[in-house]
């Protein structure tokens, strides 16, 4: 690998590889070589001709990788049409800085400097910043101009050619507070114009926060004594203005939003001077415990975690003076959730049945006690998932009461109950042949029912020659499945039949023997 050389004809001579160069040690070259002639490390004079050079460089590594053309068309200096300048902002306050982009032919400037007035700021990717120095409008700039322009113009050379744009430069606005003296926590009117006199629009901002402003006007409050300063913002022009603020004097009190409240639920306090009811800012509330709440603007929402009787007062300290208020109690009581539980109404004996617990949210219920109870005896019990649902059987029959129950800590939680009806028999399936077959047809319909008479579907029905006698048993069908009405259609054999059953969901199963005829 040799030196690159700008001036060679061909793209290997230039990067400094040899014709049979592999890719990476093409990129290696095209590397060196840009670093080398980078315009970045000349000086304004010289920077003309590294840019050429870098840019036959440049070109060079992309015929060599990317197939493109070489030796490159020489730049020219651009023209006065194709150099534009913009200023990221057509307005600046005085003392501001500015940023300008700078583009030849939609391509950012990689040379070259902005001027205004006195101020130069080199291009650097297409940008330059700078702070116009203070001039008066329409006159040269001196040493002793203090008064700042209506309009500065911005200069962009490159490389022979110029371009030119402005800026507005808006004077700083005019903050006028009502008074210069306020005590703390009191409201202050603030009026804010322009340099005309003119109201404007925008905000004040205090150590409290911010105020907008309504035709140039505002109210604020400051809570914190000594001076304070008042900032307006509109736009991209500010104003300032310094209030003396005082501490407050005299007694101060505690009220409260209630004195009842439960565990987890916001209580309103307020700290007021006891002279006129204005709250006192920073204050500090504080429990009996220890405990302590920042009452930053006279207020503050506390949220007791346990139950009890929570004793509260509120102290301010002013200039080394410390004021405290008579204690004031609360009584916390436990908070409350009521549950809500479902279950069918009635169930067979020793059959599994659903039982879901809710809040009184509607959020599901979980590590609930669920218990089925007769006379006052637990029969039964379960415990609810993350879902709310648990599984319950009862074995014997009678009338229960389903309760659901929690013992939470710091939460009174209020039981749910539900009158449950549990029959016997329960195991019991009732078949019955509706249509039976004819000498014509060998096709049966049944329809199955559970034991309250309620059509079952899904269950399986099978038909089967009776054993006995010697004869041996035959299957006509097995597997039907009855529809959602509980009905099925089967086949059945010449002589006396067996139908068998089975439910759906607990396997129970029932046989007749009513369809078909004995053979002769």
């Amino acid at each position: 690998m040799s030196e690159p050389d700008p001036t060679a004809d061909t793209a290997h001579e230039c990067l400094g590889v040899s014709p049979d160069a592999p890719p990476e040690e093409v990129k290696l070259a095209a590397a060196r070589a840009k670093s080398q002639f980078n315009p970045d490390n000349y000086t304004e004079a010289e920077k003309r001709a590294a840019r050429d050079r870098f840019h036959v460089v440049r070109a060079a590594e992309d015929a060599l990788l990317a197939d493109g053309e070489f030796p490159p068309e020489r730049v020219s200096p651009p023209s006065a049409e194709a150099l534009t300048v913009q200023a990221a902002r057509d307005q600046i306050t005085p003392g501001a800085s500015v940023t300008v982009a700078v583009r030849v032919d939609d391509t950012p400037a990689d040379e070259g400097v902005v001027r205004a007035g006195g101020v130069t700021a080199p291009i650097r990717n297409g940008r330059a910043t700078l702070t116009p120095a203070p001039t008066n409008a329409g006159t040269e700039q001196t040493e002793t101009a203090t008064e700042p322009p209506d309009e500065v113009t911005l200069t962009a050379t490159v490389g022979g050619a110029t371009a030119t744009t402005t800026v507005t430069v808006a004077p700083n606005l005019v903050v006028e507070p009502a008074e210069t003296t306020v005590t703390a926590g009191d409201t202050l009117s603030v009026r804010v114009t322009d340099d005309r006199e003119n109201p404007v629009d925008g905000h004040v901002k205090t150590p409290e926060g911010r105020a907008s402003l309504t035709d140039g006007e505002t109210r604020v409050t400051l809570a914190v004594p000594g001076e304070q300063t008042l900032t307006a913002v509109a736009g991209d022009r500010t104003g300032t203005a310094t209030v003396t603020v005082t501490p407050q004097s005299g007694a101060i009190g505690l009220a409260l939003g209630q004195t009842t409240v439960r565990v987890g639920e916001p209580l309103r306090v307020a700290v007021r001077r006891q002279s006129d009811g204005r709250l006192v800012a920073h204050a500090t509330v504080e429990s009996a415990d220890g405990r302590s709440w920042a009452a930053t603007d006279g207020r503050v929402r506390i949220r007791p975690t346990e139950p009890g009787q929570l004793r509260l007062t509120a102290r301010r300290e002013t200039a080394g003076t410390v004021t405290t208020t008579d204690s004031r109690t609360v009584t916390v009581v436990p908070s409350s959730v009521e549950l809500a539980v479902s279950a069918p109404e009635t169930v067979g004996t020793n059959e599994q049945f659903d039982v879901t617990v809710r809040e009184s949210t509607g959020d599901p219920a979980a590590a609930v006690q669920v218990a089925a109870r007769r006379d006052g005896e637990t029969v039964a019990e379960t415990v609810t998932d993350d879902r709310g649902q648990a599984r319950l059987a009862v074995t014997r029959p009678g009338a229960y009461t389903l309760r659901a129950s929690d013992d939470r800590p710091q939460t009174e939680v209020l039981p749910a109950t539900r009158e449950l009806t549990v029959v016997a028999d329960a195991s019991a399936l009732a078949v019955e042949v509706v249509d039976p077959p004819t000498a014509t047809s060998r096709r049966c319909r049944v329809v199955v029912r559970d034991e309250w008479g309620r059509r079952v579907p899904g269950a399986t029905v099978s038909v089967a020659g009776r054993a006995g006698d010697g004869v041996e048993t035959t299957t006509d069908e097995s597997g039907t499945t009855t529809d959602e009405r509980g009905s099925a259609t089967v086949t059945v054999g010449d002589g006396r039949r067996e139908l068998t059953v089975v439910h759906p969901t607990d396997h129970r199963t029932q046989t007749t023997l009513t369809v078909g005829e004995d053979s002769d």
